[in-house]
C-alpha cells in the first residue's frame, strides 16, 4: 500500500513539474521569440474563413484608428535600407499625407541588420496593415502572414522588388499567404488576390523643393553635346558586363565617355548609397546622361516582361538627370513617356532613333528635355498621387467583388 501511494505521489509531482516547465517555455517564447503575433488555435480553420483576406485593408475612416507598418528585409551588412530608401520613403510620405483624414498612423520599421527583421515598436493588432518591402526573408513573412497575421485579421501586403517571370517564379506568393502584392514594374504580373503597381515617386534630395528646382535648372544649363558623359550606376554582373562591352565598342562612345559607378562605391569612384551620397552626386555631376540597362539586358525575352528599373530611376529623376533606357514593357514605357528616353535598340548605334540622334547634337533641345522631364516627373509621381492612382485607400480585399460575393 505504501508503495502504491508513493507511486501515485511521483505521478502527481511529475505532472506538476511538466506543467510548470511548459508554462515557463511559453512565457519565454512570448518574451524572446520575435513572432509578431501569437499563434492562433486551429489556424487552418481560422485561415479558411479569411483565406481571401475579406477584412479591412488600407482604408480612410477618421473614426477607425489603426496602424500601417512599413517594414523591409535586410542583409547582415544593413545596407538594404539604403537601396530600398526610394520605395520605403515614397510609401511613408504618401501614406502620411492622409493620416489625419483617414485615422491611421504610419510606422516605418527599418531593421539595422538581418537579425532585427520582424521586430516591431508596438505589436500589430487586428485591423492593422503590414507592408513588407523586399525579397530576402519574404518567405518567412508570408508564412507568418498565413499562420499568424491573417487569422488575426492583420492585413498583409508584400512589396516585391525583383524582376520575376510570373507566375512560375521561385518566389511566387504562397497560396493564401498575402492579401496583396505591390509591384515596382508592370513587367511583373504576379498571381495574387490583389495586385497594385506602386513605383517609387519624387523625393527631392535638397532641403526643400525650391532649392532642388534651382539646382536642376543650373545643371541643365551646363549641358554641352560635344562633351557629354554617360554614366551607369549599379552592379554590372556577367550579363550586364556583356552589354557594357557592346556599348563601349560603339563609335559614339569613342568620342564620349561611358562610365560606371558601382553602387556602394569602389576605389576611384564616388560612393552612391546614402541620401547624402545622392545629394553630392546631384550637386557635383554636370553635363551627364544616365543609362538604364536591365539585369538581363539585351536578352531575348518577351517585351512585356522587360521591367523598367523604376527604383533607381526615381533617385535620378528626382535629381533632374536625363535618363536613357533600353527597351521596356509598353505599360512602363507609357507611364514614363516624356520622362525617360526609351530606345528600342540602344546596343546598336545605327538603329538609334532619329529623335535621339538629333537630341544628342542640340544643346537647347537637351536643356528643354531635361527640364521638361523633371517637372513632369514631379507632377505625375508625387508619392500621394501614386498611391491614389493605385486605389490603395479602397479598403483592400474586403471591397473586391470576390469578397463581396462571399459575404452576401
Amino acid at each position: 500500500m505504501v508503495s502504491l501511494r508513493r507511486g501515485l505521489l511521483y505521478v502527481v509531482l511529475f505532472g506538476l513539474a511538466l506543467s510548470i516547465c511548459s508554462n515557463i517555455f511559453e512565457v519565454n517564447r512570448q518574451l524572446w521569440g520575435n513572432s509578431p503575433l501569437p499563434e492562433v488555435p486551429n489556424a487552418r480553420a481560422s485561415l479558411e474563413s479569411t483565406k481571401t483576406c475579406c477584412f479591412k485593408g488600407i482604408r480612410c475612416d477618421p473614426d477607425d484608428s489603426y496602424n500601417i507598418f512599413v517594414i523591409q528585409s535586410e542583409r547582415k551588412d544593413g545596407r538594404l535600407k539604403l537601396m530600398y530608401a526610394p520605395i520605403t520613403q515614397s510609401l511613408v510620405t504618401g501614406l502620411q499625407s492622409r493620416e489625419e483624414e483617414c485615422g491611421y498612423t504610419t510606422i516605418k520599421v527599418l531593421p539595422e541588420t538581418k537579425s532585427d527583421i520582424f521586430k516591431y515598436p508596438v505589436m500589430p493588432r487586428s485591423g492593422d496593415v503590414i507592408i513588407y518591402v523586399g525579397t530576402l526573408n519574404s518567405t518567412t513573412f508570408m508564412n507568418r502572414c498565413r499562420t499568424q497575421m491573417i487569422p488575426n485579421r492583420t492585413y498583409c501586403i508584400w512589396y516585391q522588388v525583383e524582376p520575376r517571370e510570373w507566375p512560375n517564379a521561385s518566389l511566387s506568393p504562397l497560396e493564401d499567404s498575402v492579401c496583396e502584392v505591390w509591384e515596382y514594374t508592370r513587367g511583373n504580373t504576379p498571381k495574387a488576390p490583389l495586385v497594385r503597381y506602386v513605383p517609387p515617386g519624387f523625393l527631392p534630395t535638397e532641403a526643400d523643393e525650391t532649392t532642388n528646382d534651382q539646382l536642376v535648372m543650373r545643371r541643365a544649363q551646363s549641358m554641352n553635346p560635344a562633351t557629354l558623359q554617360w554614366y551607369f550606376i549599379g552592379r554590372l554582373g556577367p550579363i550586364r558586363q556583356k552589354c557594357w562591352d557592346k556599348l563601349q565598342s560603339l563609335k559614339y562612345f569613342r568620342k564620349h565617355e561611358l562610365k560606371k559607378i558601382p553602387q556602394g562605391g569602389a576605389k576611384g569612384y564616388p560612393k552612391v548609397y546614402t541620401m547624402e551620397d545622392w545629394r553630392n552626386l546631384g550637386r557635383n555631376l554636370k553635363n551627364v546622361i544616365f543609362l538604364n540597362i536591365h539585369q538581363a539586358c539585351n536578352r531575348d525575352q518577351p517585351l512585356e516582361t522587360k521591367p523598367l528599373e523604376t527604383v533607381r530611376l526615381a533617385q535620378l529623376l528626382s535629381l533632374g538627370f536625363t535618363v536613357i533606357s533600353e527597351e521596356a514593357n509598353s505599360l512602363d514605357s507609357e507611364l514614363y513617356k516624356d520622362i525617360v528616353l526609351v530606345e528600342k535598340d540602344i546596343f546598336h548605334e545605327k538603329k538609334w532613333s532619329p529623335s535621339l540622334v538629333r537630341l544628342l547634337q542640340n544643346k537647347s533641345a537637351l536643356v528643354e528635355w531635361q527640364l521638361s522631364a523633371y517637372h513632369l516627373f514631379k507632377q505625375l509621381f508625387r508619392p500621394s498621387k501614386l498611391l491614389h492612382d493605385a486605389h490603395v485607400w479602397d479598403g483592400g480585399m474586403l471591397m473586391q467583388s470576390s469578397c463581396q460575393t462571399s459575404l452576401n
